[in-house]
Order: C-alpha cells, then structure tokens, then sequence
C-alpha cells in the first residue's frame, strides 16, 4: 500500500475485475502475487488484436523488438515523472506494471511460432536482428535509459530452455511426472501461498534450521501439498 492508509472499497473492486494493476497503491496489495494475474488479463485482453496481428515468426519477433522499445521508454519517462508521493512504491510499480512486463508475453509468442509452427530460427529476417541489436546497444550505452531489466535477460534464457526442450526431450526433465506437474502448474502458482501458509501455521517453515536443507524441506513440503490442492482444483 505504500503511504496509502487502508485497503478501500475501490481497491478491492479493482481486484475484482482485475484492474489493479493499474494503480500502484492497488496492484500488490491484497492477493499474494496478485500483481502477476492482473497483468496476466491485461494481456489477455490484447490477444485478440495481436491473433489478427502476428501470423508469423517475423512478426512475433518484431512485436519483441517494439514491446523493449516500449517498455524503455515508458520506464524512462516514468522514472523522471513520479506520479505519487512514495518513490520506493513507484519504482518497485515500474517493474510489475504491464509494459515492464509485456517482452517476457512476446517471448512466449515467438516460441509459439519455433515450437507450435516449427517456423526455424534462421527464418527471421535480417533487418529485424539488425534492430534488435540497435535496441540492445542503446540500452547499454545510453546513460538515459535503464539497461536491459534482469526479469526479460532471465526469460530470454528460459525461452531457449523450453525451445531446446520442445526439440529434444531430456528423460529427467521431460517425463510423466513433469508433464503432469506443468498440466496443473497455474493452478500450483495459485495454491502455493497458502501450502506456506500452513507450514507457517504448524511451525515447519525452518525444521532444520535456515541453510540450504531447510530450504529444500520447505521447498519439498510446498511443493507436494500445492501438487495435491492443484489437482483437486484441476
């Protein structure tokens, strides 16, 4: 909530609808990670305008390259342009708000077209790469923009894990258990605040103290409780 005093009436409406993601006092302050499901919509929202849009690798590839743009810019400005007394909230509302986010949704585009439409990388034009490249090297040599947030360089590397693991499956990675686990994976994503909600509940959130064992207890715990919530909700 920031310096806002109080969870109103009009924030829990705006959660209802999903449109709290549009406020920086609102986006993250009811649901646990709620700031994600209302970007979520509001891409969905978009997704009929950019089906009749991008038909292509090419395309989708482009449509990359204008949501960076996009996003630096907007971000830039913003930066500067500080629309609420509390900057902390403002810059941490900077990440979640959905320009930040809209490159990691044309990612998932593109792999569409790679993985769905098996369209070769190499099919991608050449002037595109070109202006990807210019959009990279602006980013890291002008002193006037932010350089490339960490969240869209981390889901660049995802995009080629999946890639590689659409084309070759990987036995440990790849298997019955991992299927079924990505079947109900929103559904995990859902759920999984409240499994740590229980092991907080019971006192097991730190059984074996606070290193790396206790971690992957936790981690084990939250996991196989969330699997059973996700698919009685499934």
């Amino acid at each position: 909530l920031g310096d806002a005093k109080e969870i109103s009436v009009a924030n829990i409406i705006s959660n209802l609808f999903f449109l709290n993601g549009f406020n920086p006092y609102w986006i993250n302050s009811i649901v646990p990670g709620g700031w994600s499901i209302a970007i979520e919509m509001s891409f969905y929202a978009c997704i009929p305008y950019l089906f009749s849009k991008i038909k292509n690798l090419n395309q989708a590839f482009l449509f990359f390259i204008f949501t960076l743009i996009i996003s630096s810019f907007s971000n830039w400005y913003l930066e500067s342009h500080i629309l609420i007394t509390d900057k902390t909230l403002w810059i941490d509302y900077l990440y979640l708000y959905f320009p930040s986010q809209l490159p990691v949704f044309a990612l998932g585009i593109m792999l569409y077209f790679l993985i769905i439409k098996k369209e070769p990388f190499w099919q991608i034009n050449i002037w595109y790469i070109h202006l990807f490249v210019a959009t990279i090297t602006v980013h890291y040599f002008n002193s006037e923009i932010t350089t490339m947030p960490s969240h869209i360089l981390y889901s660049i590397g995802f995009m080629f894990i999946v890639f590689t693991m659409g084309k070759h499956h990987i036995k440990i990675l790849v298997n019955r258990i991992t299927v079924y686990i990505g079947k109900i994976s929103f559904g995990l994503y859902l759920v999984h605040f409240a499994a740590l909600n229980l092991l907080e509940k019971f006192n097991l959130l730190n059984v074996l103290g606070t290193g790396a064992f206790n971690y992957l207890f936790r981690y084990l715990c939250v996991l196989l409780i969330s699997i059973g919530i996700a698919s009685f909700l499934h």
